[in-house]
């Protein structure tokens, strides 16, 4: 290209981003040189292997339908957890949805179920299959969890994660208490929002779960899970106590890592691989969700909620090509 015509492009430009006050834009600056060498950042991480586990069960008359699968799938779920999470330090407690009823189970030693209790599956059972039908018909789902979690703080250990599993056919009622409320409650009973993860067994009311049972579309529980990415099983299946546990495992195994990992140097985008103590972690997940993303701005790789993690502790990997010298 003539040398003329060179310098007087590279004017424009320079004129053109005088202008506006602004960088110029990415594509616009010539790139000199060749991809660089192979890069390889690593980032040591250290996660909670704790999590407090709290169930919220409708104990309304409208649940009696479905009270003796509830009761045999809370036994299930334990014998499974002690299975999939066996790693992790979990303990259970339990509250109804009518919050002028006390916790049931978990909140004192004497009614402990820990990943170290003798016959923990039975007592769970135990205790799911005595909270009876006598609670309010209002259910009042995130009323009686922020009480409970107020009232008894003890519950929450400050080094676990909290995960809340609603069992209820139907939709959230709680007076004064909207979804954001809700989340807000959470956040700052636990001090950071990805701590918490919810998980709902529900009958079909706002979610149409289970054949037969009603849809509400305002429903507070579908913003809650919308916002919070909450997973959902259907209250009629004979086997969500296992399968709960199966997923609270696997999330608990390779759980949470959020936060951003800052590169050493500036990578070619469509290069990074990230892995995590060897095992490959993909941009997004087979529901094409994503898992991480690369901010120029920062020159990070930026972490989703629930993506990897370890029972203790480990190593993110980013592997990358650096990115050609850039002329200004």
């Amino acid at each position: 290209m003539n040398a003329r015509i060179v310098r007087s492009a590279a004017a424009a430009l320079a004129l053109a981003a005088a202008i506006s006050g602004c960088r110029e834009p990415m594509f616009l600056r010539p790139i000199v040189g060749k991809l660089g060498a192979l890069n390889r950042d690593e980032f040591p991480v250290e996660r909670a292997s704790r999590v407090d586990i709290l169930w919220v069960v409708d104990n309304s008359l409208s649940i009696e339908k479905y009270r003796a699968n509830i009761a045999s799938n809370a036994a299930d779920y334990v014998a499974t957890l002690a299975q999939t999470a066996s790693a992790a330090d979990w303990k259970l407690g339990l509250v109804t949805t009518d919050p002028a009823n006390a916790p049931t189970i978990g909140f004192t030693p004497e009614t402990e179920v820990t990943m170290a209790t003798d016959g923990g599956a039975q007592k769970f059972r135990t205790a799911v299959s005595a909270l009876g039908t006598g609670g309010t018909n209002t259910e009042s789902d995130f009323a009686s969890v922020t009480k409970a979690l107020t009232d008894h703080p003890e519950f929450l250990r400050s080094s676990a994660s909290l995960a809340v599993v609603f069992v209820t056919e139907e939709y959230e009622q709680s007076a004064n208490t909207s979804a954001d409320d809700f989340l807000q409650a959470l956040e700052r009973l636990k001090g950071r929002a990805d701590l918490v993860d919810l998980y709902g067994v529900f009958g079909g009311v706002g979610f149409d779960t289970c054949k037969g049972s009603a849809y509400v579309d305002w429903d507070p529980f579908i913003t809650v899970f919308q916002k919070t990415e909450g997973k959902t099983l259907p209250i009629c299946s004979p086997t969500f106590g296992k399968d709960l546990a199966t997923l609270q495992g696997s999330v608990q195994k390779f759980g949470s890592l959020g936060g951003s990992f800052v590169l050493k140097k500036r990578p070619e985008a469509e290069t990074i691989v990230v892995t995590f103590d060897g095992q490959d972690v993909p941009a997004a997940n087979a529901a094409g969700e994503s898992n991480w993303t690369y901010h120029y701005d920062q020159n990070a790789v930026v972490f989703s909620k629930t993506v990897i993690g370890g029972p203790d502790a480990g190593s993110v990997q980013i592997t990358y090509k650096e990115r050609p010298h850039v002329a200004h």
